[in-house]
């Protein structure tokens, strides 16, 4: 089993003043490097609350790089690693601001909660805090000091592999209740823990990332039903080439997927919210693109093409114009409900095509 664990301590409560780091590295399941760095944190001041936790003041940073110096170093202990921490949502948090804060490129690695690994393999424990798990294994440590907290943290994920059998993260995440986090840039998906009655959530298999793909680093939201998937499995598609999704369009939104519209659920619009805001941010100058779902498709089947993202754009804006020398690709289906029937009109290469579909009546 190979990943590495990190933990962070902040001066005060300002996720971008992390004031030390530890890193420890497993392979083979065993612990083979350990890296502990003091940071001047920004802003520089310490709250006194902070300082009782860990005991680091600011005489002891004072002289220190801030978090912009150690990066480089720290960077490439991440990339392209599996990496774990206790309560992953707060030091994902920490390091993504701080990354911020300095204006620096975010990495592209998966993550894991070594938390979540304990509720999956001693569902009996009756506390899931780093102190509490390390107590009910044995495990003796610093607690607050980062590079022994991040020590604790991969034995406990260790722990957890051995208990559930598992010998590599994939294997321990494949089947044991667990979704993997990653973190890309400009973009973040947290990692998960669901139980047995929750419906399974997308993982992350950075093995077919290609930072020359469209969707590398971009986000991505679906409005409507797909006809070729489910929407989590065009969702893990994403995920498998870099790209992140979110349930709302935003002006961090890069492609909305638009699938089938159900006219019923629009309360007489004819476009979805999504639609209707996507198109309103891209006429504000916003560089979003609509693709249809045979777009999505031919992005997601296809050997990533260097620039594609542009040509989608005038894809969708040739649609739009509707020129009577162009049937390149389809318009969108026009589709309208009627007498529990469903009408679906679609234009492809100049032939305008109509299906009527009868529906199931409601229960």
């Amino acid at each position: 089993m190979d990943f590495v664990s990190i933990d962070f301590e902040t001066a005060n409560q300002e996720p971008t003043s992390a004031c030390s780091v530890g890193m420890v590295t497993v392979r083979a399941g065993k612990i083979v490097d350990r890296w502990y760095r003091l940071i001047r944190p920004r802003p520089f001041y310490f709250d006194p609350f902070n300082i009782s936790i860990h005991g680091i003041t600011e005489d002891l940073v004072v002289n220190e790089p801030e978090f912009s110096g150690i990066w480089p170093e720290m960077g490439t202990r991440l990339r392209g690693e599996t990496v774990f921490a206790h309560y992953a949502a707060f030091d994902m948090k920490v390091l993504r601001a701080a990354l911020d804060e300095f204006s620096l490129p975010h990495p592209t690695f998966a993550f894991g909660c070594s938390r979540n690994a304990a509720k999956a393999a001693h569902p009996d424990f009756l506390r899931y805090s780093l102190s509490a798990v390390a107590e009910q294994l044995g495990i003796s440590f610093e607690h607050h000091n980062a590079l022994a907290d991040a020590e604790a943290c991969a034995l406990v994920v260790l722990d957890a592999a051995q208990v559930l059998g598992a010998t590599s993260v994939e294997g321990l995440y494949a089947s044991h209740l667990l979704g993997l986090g990653a973190v890309f840039p400009d973009g973040y998906l947290p990692s998960r823990y669901r139980s047995p009655h929750q419906r399974p959530s997308p993982t992350v298999d950075l093995s077919s990332v290609d930072p020359e793909h469209p969707f590398f680093g971009a986000q991505l939201v679906f409005t409507g039903a797909l006809e070729s998937m489910e929407r989590t499995q065009a969702q893990q598609l994403v995920l498998n080439l870099g790209g992140h999704c979110a349930e709302s369009v935003s002006r961090k939104t890069n492609f909305l997927v638009a699938g089938l519209q159900d006219l019923r659920s629009l309360r007489g619009q004819t476009k979805s919210g999504k639609l209707r805001k996507a198109e309103a941010l891209k006429e504000a100058g916003q560089d979003i693109e609509i693709i249809a779902e045979v777009d999505f498709l031919r992005l997601v089947g296809g050997a990533p093409v260097p620039g594609q993202r542009n040509s989608v754009a005038e894809r969708y804006r040739s649609s739009q114009d509707a020129s009577a020398q162009d049937h390149s690709r389809p318009h969108l289906p026009t589709i309208i409900f009627e007498d529990e029937r469903m009408i679906v009109t679609e234009e492809w290469s100049g032939v305008c095509q109509t299906i009527s579909v009868q529906l199931k009546p409601r229960a």
